[in-house]
């Protein structure tokens, strides 16, 4: 898959934050995205799945005719869950197929105990709630994963079940992780990539 050009410029300013072209998503499994905090990485996310349609002011075009309305999943927002509905009830609205039993068992694999699944979104903890949301991605099988800093807010035994659950679920198809630090970045393993930048504009994504 690939990008031939990303393009972002907020509001009024004359330079635009990402100005990119020819963009390769061409690995397995996980990667991880570095740069400094406020270079882009967030927006970038956001033009990858479609954030910015309709604005002059961006765009991302893919060469694969990828849809990013259905091919493409964010964590990152915080906001996916429907805050009148439980858990379990949050899941199966998107994946009506899943018996209680499954939903609980997928859970489990994300180091939530059972009784997440009776919660509601404002009972859950942020670690608790992106492991949700996670939950969500993984099941509509998109071919591309985006996590936006999805390791902060989450423990040490936590990061290890979200790791193996992704190895799992997720060994052949991309996904791609924002990670600060270079330990984690090491720990997750996989290609890292780190924005290119020229001034305040990110010119390119080079691996290193």
């Amino acid at each position: 898959m690939n990008i031939r050009r990303v393009y972002h410029r907020f509001g009024s300013s004359l330079t635009p934050t990402i100005d990119s072209k020819d963009v390769e998503l061409d690995w397995r499994g996980a990667a991880t995205l570095f740069a400094p905090s406020g270079a882009g990485k967030t927006t970038f996310f956001r033009l990858m799945c479609g954030w910015y349609v309709g604005s002059d002011d961006s765009t991302c075009d893919w060469d694969h005719g990828l849809d990013p309305f259905q091919d493409i999943r964010f964590v990152g927002g915080h906001r996916a869950l429907l805050p009148w509905k439980t858990v379990s009830k949050n899941v199966q609205f998107q994946f009506s197929a899943l018996s209680a039993i499954a939903i609980r068992q997928a859970l489990g694999e994300l180091g939530l105990n059972f009784g997440i699944a009776d919660m509601y979104p404002y009972e859950l903890s942020l670690g608790m709630y992106k492991r949700v949301e996670l939950l969500l991605a993984v099941l509509a099988k998109p071919k591309i994963l985006l996590l936006d800093e999805f390791y902060s807010s989450i423990g040490d035994d936590q990061k290890n079940k979200v790791r193996s659950f992704l190895d799992e679920h997720r060994k052949e198809q991309v996904t791609w992780i924002i990670a600060h630090e270079e330990k984690l970045r090491d720990w997750i393993a996989g290609p890292q990539f780190e924005f290119v930048l020229a001034g305040p504009t990110v010119t390119g994504i080079k691996r290193i």
